[in-house]
């Protein structure tokens, strides 16, 4: 009797003490900001320990990018390289930050998604930061991503505004009003928004009635398309580099598959051809080169595959996941250098994952 009961507490001390130790690395590897996972594919993968519901979303390069508040303590600056963060606001509602392309200025909200209303502005030369407007009713869209366009010439603005204002760095820009470009008699829906690379053109698409807005902002002509994707509801939409084409990606409710489709813009009117089959999400970089991802369901988990395309269309694949019933909406580097997304490892384990490519 004696042997056994020395026998179980032998084994109850070991469990205890396994127990203890898988728990401290575990918490260990959690608590460091940054980590080195390995390399695959000539890519390295990165891990970012940032309290944080918010996608990223890149600066002037593959090094910084910049998240927002939705469970962290508002807009950080993060550096890939050392991993140090940069607390540019301590507000939980400041959202939807991004860079501009000179590097100079970081915009965000202050609003609920969804509720667009108020745009400030951080100047990263001055550590200041200032109210640009506040609206009494939000502006019509999603999510802007880029108030900002990426010449620095032009504003995503409310109505009636001031033709032009000035930024703190004393760069005069040209307010943009949507409601003017979507025609406000019209039924307002969610839009989302997209700049073209060099600023000759913004594209809005109202997500409920599929109506495209091209608007060229150098003359100030404007063009409307119906999209013609027949029994899919169009998610995204980005413009290639020279502003030759505007792929989509378009879901199918019945099936539950999105595709990634091309729009030839010297022929809006046409139907926009398949390009990549199995799409869940996308993103393109300066150089045209898309990563995108698919998804794959299994009974606990999601299979989530990251590949590299050119404008052709050929594929290479990058990496697996297996996320706790969470998808991949990758976000790549306007150089091409790094890619980056919001990863839920676990109901309590949220971490940004970047991928840095070392050929390029």
């Amino acid at each position: 009797m004696k042997k056994k009961n020395t026998t179980f507490l032998f084994i109850l001390i070991f469990l205890v003490i396994f127990t203890l130790i898988f728990q401290f690395s575990v918490w260990d590897s959690f608590a460091q900001i940054r980590t080195e996972v390995g390399k695959s594919n000539g890519w390295r993968e990165i891990r970012f320990n940032i309290n944080t519901h918010s996608g990223p979303n890149w600066c002037a390069s593959g090094r910084y990018f910049v998240v927002g508040g939705w469970g962290g303590t508002g807009i950080r600056l993060v550096d890939i390289s050392s991993g140090d963060i940069q607390e540019i606001t301590n507000n939980v509602r400041h959202r939807n930050p991004s860079c501009s392309h000179g590097g100079r200025y970081i915009f965000f909200t202050d609003s609920l998604p969804g509720e667009y209303k108020n745009l400030y502005v951080y100047n990263a030369k001055t550590k200041e930061i200032f109210s640009i407007y506040s609206l009494g009713e939000p502006l019509p869209v999603i999510k802007l991503d880029e108030p900002l366009s990426p010449s620095g010439k032009y504003l995503i603005g409310p109505d009636n505004w001031k033709d032009q204002i000035t930024l703190p760095g004393g760069e005069i820009v040209t307010i943009v009003p949507i409601r003017e470009i979507v025609e406000i008699d019209k039924p307002i829906g969610n839009f989302r928004i997209e700049w073209s690379l060099d600023s000759g053109r913004l594209y809005l698409l109202n997500v409920s009635s599929q109506i495209l807005f091209i608007r060229d902002l150098k003359s100030n002509n404007q063009k409307i398309v119906q999209l013609k994707i027949g029994g899919f509801e169009v998610t995204k939409i980005k413009p290639s580099p020279n502003d030759s084409r505007l792929y989509i990606n378009a879901v199918s409710d019945e099936k539950k598959v999105a595709n990634l489709y091309v729009m030839d813009l010297k022929n809006p009117e046409e139907t926009p051809k398949l390009f990549i089959e199995n799409v869940f999400d996308f993103d393109i970089d300066s150089y045209g080169t898309f990563v995108f991802s698919r998804i794959y369901r299994g009974i606990n988990h999601i299979h989530n595959h990251l590949y590299l395309a050119d404008s052709s269309g050929g594929v290479s694949f990058i990496n697996r996941y297996f996320f706790f019933n969470w998808p991949i909406i990758p976000h790549i580097s306007r150089d091409g250098k790094a890619i980056a997304f919001w990863q839920k490892l676990k109901a309590d384990q949220k971490v940004i994952t970047v991928l840095v490519r070392d050929n390029k």
